[in-house]
Formats: C-alpha cells, structure tokens, sequence
C-alpha cells in the first residue's frame, strides 16, 4: 500500500526461505527499497522477521488485538480474514506508525543469549525424556 492508501501488489507467502524470496523477488518488481518501506507483521519471531531486519527493513509488530479494534473502528463488517487484516494493518501503519514500535535488528550480543537460552531449553527437554516418569 503506497502513502495514499493504494493498493500496490498482493502476495500470499508462508514464513519459509521461499516466502522470504518472493516477498524480495514483488519488492524488486516494484521497486520497494528497505529504506523506504514499512512492514506491519503479527509477530516479532521467526524466519521471516529476521531475514527482514537482516535485509534492512523497518518491521513494525502489530498486536492482533489492536488490529482487532482499528477493523471494528473503520468498518461494519466484523468478519476476519488474513486478507482483511493485512489490509487492515496496512492501513493501521500508514496512518498511525507514530503509535507503534519499530523492532530492533538483533545485535551479536542478543542473537548469542538466545542461542544459549534455545540450547539450554532443548537440553531440559531431553533431560525430562530420558527421565522415568513420577507415578
């Protein structure tokens, strides 16, 4: 969606490496540099999110719940599709971006704490599955 509130390119894409290569292959086609896009995103993890950063753009994490209220403000219908709310929150961004945070690239020193807090989460795990369970 450019400034005006016009729609400028529709793709559907999973949160996979492929994804992430179409969205860059629609971005190329039209011209949509990181420096001057904004990405509104449910979420704040994931492949996705980070090869965004990674590549330099500005991701914005919008609660559901505020998209949630902004539909229920601006239209009558109150039903939900991903389609409706990427719309939605397109809208959101555009006008409002002043209200929300952008996400941070991860720096060295956080991408290590949360290698080390995943390594020691998966090594609980593995200790409570090789453990007898209590009767």
């Amino acid at each position: 969606m450019d400034q005006d509130g016009r729609k400028v390119a529709k793709l559907r894409i999973d949160n996979t490496a492929t994804g992430f290569a179409d969205l860059m292959t629609l971005f190329a086609q039209h011209d949509l540099r990181s420096g001057s896009l904004k990405i509104a995103i449910e979420t704040e993890h994931g492949l996705l999110v980070s090869a965004l950063l990674a590549a330099g753009y500005a991701i914005y994490p919008i609660n559901p719940k505020s998209v949630d209220r902004y539909r229920d403000r601006h239209h009558r219908a109150h039903g939900k599709s991903d389609v409706a709310d990427a719309l939605v929150s397109a809208h959101l961004l555009r006008t409002d971006a002043h209200l929300h945070r952008q996400l941070a690239a991860d720096t060295t020193v956080e991408r290590r704490v949360q290698s080390r807090a995943r390594a020691n989460y998966f090594r609980g795990v593995e200790r409570r599955r090789s453990q007898p369970a209590a009767r």
